[in-house]
């Protein structure tokens, strides 16, 4: 904002608001002890490296579910009730 003093200057005044963040945001101390734990109880790897984690290892998977047919029997399902929904008209009170 740009205005004139009583002495004729000319002044340019900024104002700012800046929001707080919240807990999740603020630095905290880091959860080592936490992640080693994790790791160790489920079998995992307490920061691996970038190579490690991409590499290729001898684990299949057993079985593969095809899901296909259930989104589209749900898109199917929810066409037919916005179709229906559309023709009825609802008065809610």
């Amino acid at each position: 904002m740009t205005f004139t003093d009583q002495t004729g200057t000319q002044r340019r005044r900024t104002l700012g608001l800046a929001p707080t963040f919240g807990e999740e945001l603020q630095i905290a101390p880091d959860g080592d002890a936490i992640l080693q734990s994790v790791a160790r109880v489920s079998g995992g790897r307490y920061d691996p490296k970038p190579t490690d984690v991409f590499a290729a290892d001898d684990r299949v998977v057993d079985r593969t579910a095809p899901l296909w047919s259930y989104f589209v029997l749900a898109a199917l399902l929810l066409f037919v009730l916005d179709v229906v929904l559309q023709k009825i008209h609802l008065v809610w009170r």
